[in-house]
């Protein structure tokens, strides 16, 4: 996993995104509490200056409980999964003893890009059945430059409510993985991620759900030592995506 020294970062985002926050979103977290008075706090938004979705979780838990957050939504749905972590002594926000959400980032938040939209952020603590959620209106985001896609959290993978949306992501995330592969400074290591990203892509337009899901498997297996290093990282985000686009539960529509 990548860290880096975020809590400066963190600070920073949360106080502009609280003043920048567009839409019907209202500054400030929601809140609610769980097993009496522990608090739950949810901040949810889209902030202007980065031109990303800004959630971030804080809760009155020990380090390494659980936690997920869900954005549904039109046109982009996303699920987290993480872990609490107490943050580091003169950094906390807010200003109670709580500790925040890691969805694989190795920091509070997660942060990304989507399209346009109106989302509903919900945070949960499964193991206390807690949940809060909030609504805001996101403006606009840009995909990887690269590969034309929304790079997730390591926590995060997209949801496809449609068979349309199914159709159309799921091409998208395996065609990332292709162009990242020409990229892998290790040419045995370009050439094996190359060929089972292109037996995915084979086996995705065929309508081969196994065979391209073993494909994908086998990319994350290469990849998952490696992701603190150049383009690893994003290949494991794509490869995990297509996995879960794949395993997911088939959509009615």
């Amino acid at each position: 996993m990548i860290r880096a020294a975020w809590p400066i970062a963190v600070l920073v985002a949360l106080m502009v995104g609280a003043c920048e926050i567009s839409g019907s979103a209202q500054n400030g977290p929601a809140l609610t509490t769980f097993d009496g008075n522990k608090k739950l706090e949810l901040f949810a938004g889209y902030t202007l200056t980065s031109a990303s979705i800004n959630i971030t979780v804080w809760a009155d838990l020990p380090a390494g409980a659980a936690g997920t957050i869900e954005m549904t939504g039109t046109p982009f749905h996303v699920r987290c999964q993480g872990q609490f972590q107490r943050p580091e002594p003169g950094f906390q926000v807010p200003d109670d003893d709580l500790s925040y959400l890691d969805v694989g980032a190795g920091h509070a938040g997660a942060f990304f890009g989507a399209p346009p939209g109106h989302y509903t952020a919900t945070a949960r603590i499964p193991s206390k059945g807690a949940s809060i959620k909030k609504s805001f209106v996101s403006g606009q985001s840009f995909p990887d430059g690269k590969t034309g896609v929304f790079n997730l959290p390591l926590g995060c993978v997209p949801v496809a409510d449609t068979k349309e949306q199914l159709g159309t992501l799921l091409p998208k995330y395996v065609s990332a993985i292709q162009i990242l592969a020409g990229t892998v400074p290790s040419l045995p290591l370009q050439g094996q991620i190359s060929e089972d990203a292109d037996k995915a892509r084979a086996a995705v337009a065929a309508g081969d759900a196994s065979l391209a899901i073993d494909a994908l498997d086998r990319v994350r297996d290469i990849v998952q030592p490696l992701h603190s290093q150049g383009p690893y990282y994003q290949i494991l985000l794509n490869a995990q995506a297509a996995i879960a686009l794949l395993t997911q539960s088939p959509p009615r529509a």
